[in-house]
């Protein structure tokens, strides 16, 4: 097949063909006349030597109690198990699992068929994954440089790469899709060199695999196809053409059976992933957040900062010029018939390698900051991680165009490789040490998640695995308690909808029904402890520092409200607010303006059911002073809508508290006010109170009780 899509010869191009040839011939290749390491027996060597020490770094950083998790890890554990039990792919509370592609709860389900549990597979499936990337990543830094420093710097920088690592010791897909990638890459460039079918093949199948692991990988089947029609492969428009109708099929034909179930089954072609793009300035805020976030891995020193003025674009448009300059100072000194050709030429700088690189990360960026926008949520280094590679490859071959640029030559070019030596080892002094004090620190206390020491020791945890529940449960953290007790647990109603008691009881009557609930572990997004417990008739199982375990026995009276408090640096002011759709708007909505404090006492709500005896707590707002007041007395309520300047405006009931000490258990709310700030602050926490007093002497005058509420 191959011999007869590439039937064209050099004798039937036309002069201008082979011209244009020769042109690719001359800016696809190193400055450098040197032959690169990529036959180096030695330095394949040490490549080894690090990928090996890559994959035992993940071993010994999950050997205390195995490989971290997060929220998402239950799932994909729970998928394995599922379909080891000859269950298909089912979440552990029983629904169809189509959240994400089926890959990797399978590879973890085929260790569970070799023996191995899927949790403990996961630790060496990713230690494997890293060792590789490691590997692959030296494999493609040969090919940006013709320096074994750099080689060796830059592949040290993979292993070193604390986002990487970060997520390479926990049961997630990144490393597993980071790896299909590069694989991906490896192979396309070879194709669009050397237009052999078995490469393209080869792409084709990890972009499908890609696809299968995380539904990302539709942004590097996205690059396949634009590299395979705008690179300059020798061939014809309509050979060209089935190129890209081959790879187009091949790399989507799986993912598309995959929506084809999910439809079908569960009539969630994606999982139930609510896509709703507001507007372009959401994506480019994606954009920026990705921005800052890919440029701490060139300065690891640097926190994630909104106000650093570093960006990784400007980092890589530099190495992009130096590229051109070197292959147009190049083309000028030397003729095309004095280089040698691609195929006996190991490097590729400012080639074919570096431009499928840079789009395969601008296509992906772009795609994760799209749907960023439009599933409401920014990027983070989880999604940017798999282009960690490809963002360094770039700089090396700006590195290597610079060195080809300078004007020097000797004793000089001698001593700038010295200087270069000492500045490389000084910038990764600091990812290697960070290196060695995490691993030593997550074989001492657990690589993160529910496997650290806290959480195995957790007294709640221990209860629960001497006192397994037979029923129906619910948590704040349904993944953490099934992770570690293997209990198959619900989680507690959400928020942004109307509370409804009877949604613990969806089950037989005859089934008990128990509340798990984890205190350091809290939820924006659900009711908390006292909302629940207001409402419900429960009886109390065991409680503890970290947490306590109820049995639910039917709905209770009257529904507290947790008050929610917020902050804006640019109103210098609080918020407070008991509507939950209020509550909701601003986290979505007013991330820019308005900071979650989260709940600072519990009253009821004005929509809602309440118990006799409280009394209304009136919101007014200012738009000559840019912020709120709210007050139970009525004297100052009538005293601001009767003020003839109108400066304020009532805006109705915020919530309703307590006058007296009346009821058990509540608590005092004291009212500061402050001149300077032309604002109020509300709080019955003491340290709160203690702050105010001591380290704003002056800012705030306390007024005395406002009301009372109850507390967390």
């Amino acid at each position: 097949m191959s011999s007869c899509w590439d039937a064209d010869t050099e004798s039937g191009k036309s002069h201008d063909a082979l011209a244009r040839d020769s042109l690719i011939r001359a800016t696809t290749v190193a400055p450098s006349g040197r032959l690169p390491a990529a036959g180096d027996l030695a330095l394949h060597a040490v490549l080894v030597l690090l990928s090996l020490v890559g994959a035992a770094v993940v071993l010994l950083s999950t050997s205390r109690y195995g490989a971290g998790s997060f929220p998402d890890s239950a799932l994909y554990l729970s998928a394995a198990k599922s379909l080891l039990a000859g269950e298909g792919y089912q979440y552990y509370f029983g629904e169809t699992y189509t959240r994400w592609p089926p890959l990797y709860p399978t590879l973890l389900a085929a260790f569970g068929l070799a023996g191995v549990d899927p949790y403990g597979g996961a630790r060496w499936l990713n230690s494997v994954a890293f060792g590789l990337i490691v590997f692959l990543s030296g494999r493609l830094f040969l090919h940006c440089t013709t320096s074994r420093a750099l080689v060796l710097a830059a592949t040290l920088s993979v292993l070193a790469a604390k986002p990487l690592l970060e997520w390479s010791v926990v049961v997630a897909s990144e490393p597993v899709f980071t790896l299909l990638v590069l694989l991906f890459a490896l192979f396309l460039v070879r194709f669009l060199r050397d237009r052999k079918v078995v490469s393209l093949l080869l792409a084709s199948i990890f972009a499908a695999l890609a696809c299968l692991q995380r539904y990302a990988g539709a942004s590097v089947v996205l690059a396949g196809l634009i590299l395979i029609a705008s690179s300059p492969l020798r061939v014809s428009w309509r050979r060209r053409l089935i190129y890209l109708v081959l790879f187009g099929i091949m790399a989507t034909t799986p993912i598309a059976s995959w929506y084809l179930r999910n439809h079908l089954l569960a009539g969630a072609t994606l999982g139930h992933h609510d896509f709703h793009l507001v507007s372009w300035h959401e994506v480019r805020e994606a954009l920026r957040t990705a921005n800052y976030l890919m440029a701490t891995w060139l300065m690891p020193w640097v926190e994630v900062n909104w106000a650093w003025p570093i960006r990784v674009a400007p980092i890589l448009g530099l190495a992009g010029v130096m590229i051109v300059l070197s292959r147009v100072r190049g083309a000028g000194q030397r003729q095309p018939s004095d280089r040698p050709a691609p195929s006996e030429h190991g490097t590729d700088t400012g080639g074919l390698l570096l431009w499928s690189a840079a789009m395969i990360v601008l296509t992906y960026v772009v795609f994760v900051a799209v749907c960023g926008a439009g599933l409401n949520w920014r990027p983070e280094q989880r999604l940017l991680v798999p282009m960690y590679t490809f963002v360094v490859a770039i700089v090396v071959a700006g590195i290597e165009a610079l060195r080809w640029l300078l004007p020097v030559s000797g004793g000089c070019r001698r001593a700038l490789g010295v200087l270069g030596l000492i500045l490389g080892a000084l910038w990764l002094q600091y990812p290697v040490r960070v290196l060695y004090s995490q691993t030593i620190y997550r074989m001492q206390d657990g690589a993160g998640g529910h496997a650290t020491v806290a959480l195995q020791n957790s007294p709640t945890v221990a209860w629960l695995r001497a006192h397994p529940l037979w029923g129906r449960v619910f948590s704040n953290v349904p993944e953490t308690v099934y992770l570690l007790t293997g209990l198959r647990a619900r989680p507690t109603p959400q928020a942004a909808y109307v509370f409804d008691p009877a949604e613990f009881a969806g089950g037989p009557v005859t089934e008990a029904i128990y509340i798990v609930w984890l205190h350091d572990f809290p939820q924006v997004w659900l009711y908390d402890l006292r909302e629940i417990l207001s409402q419900s008739r429960t009886q109390e199982l065991a409680t503890f520092p970290d947490g306590s375990v109820y049995q639910y026995l039917g709905e209770g009276g009257p529904g507290m409200s947790a008050v929610y408090r917020f902050w804006s640096r640019t109103l210098r002011a609080h918020f407070y607010t008991a509507r939950k759709e209020e509550r909701y708007r601003l986290l979505t909505e007013g991330s820019g303006t308005w900071e979650y404090e989260g709940p600072v006492f519990y009253a009821y709500a004005p929509d809602g059911p309440r118990p006799r005896g409280l009394v209304p707590v009136y919101r007014f707002w200012s738009t000559h002073g840019h912020a709120h007041f709210y007050t139970m007395q009525e004297y100052e309520k009538d005293r601001l809508l009767l003020n003839p300047s109108g400066a304020w405006t009532c805006e109705g009931v915020a919530f309703y508290v307590w006058p007296r000490a009346d009821a058990q258990g509540v608590l005092p709310v004291y009212r500061f006010s402050s001149d300077r700030l032309s604002s109020h602050f509300f709080t019955l926490n003491e340290s709160e109170m203690t702050r105010l007093a001591s380290e704003s002497p002056g800012m705030w005058t306390c007024e005395g009780i406002a009301w009372y509420a109850h507390g967390p």
